[in-house]
């Protein structure tokens, strides 16, 4: 039997220990919020950036001028040179194909670290019957 002043320091404690698990809670909310938000950065950043500045200097060195050729076979090198040349259409092409890759790599990326619903779900939903079957 407790006496009325340990009653009641051990429901102040049960109220404390409520208190601070709920700020334990808020507090780990507000870190996962903080977490979330720098892995959505990182995967811009992984995702989208990087590959755009890779597109962004191949169309600058793709684009940059011809080396000088020399007077004899210059002909034959203008011609296999031709289809090589980058111009709007192929850099609009090369833009479009690396916003597909980019759309495509945070799809995919998203689909890797999505959070599925478990609760309430049994694991192994047949393991009772299996082992009341065993035991039986």
């Amino acid at each position: 039997m407790l006496s009325p002043e340990q009653e009641q320091e051990v429901k102040r404690f049960t109220a404390e220990k409520a208190q601070v698990r709920k700020e334990l809670r808020e507090t780990q909310r507000g870190l996962n919020v903080d977490i979330d938000r720098l892995d959505n950065t990182l995967k811009v950043l992984n995702i989208a950036v990087a590959p755009l500045i890779v597109a962004v200097a191949g169309g600058l060195v793709l684009g940059a001028a011809p080396p000088p050729q020399v007077a004899i076979g210059a002909a034959a090198a203008d011609r296999r040179r031709a289809g090589r040349d980058m111009n709007r259409r192929r850099f609009f092409q090369l833009a479009v194909a690396a916003l597909v890759v980019i759309a495509g790599g945070w799809y995919f990326a998203a689909q890797r670290n999505r959070v599925q619903e478990t609760a309430g779900i049994a694991l192994l939903p047949k393991l009772e019957s299996d082992a009341n079957a065993i035991t039986a």
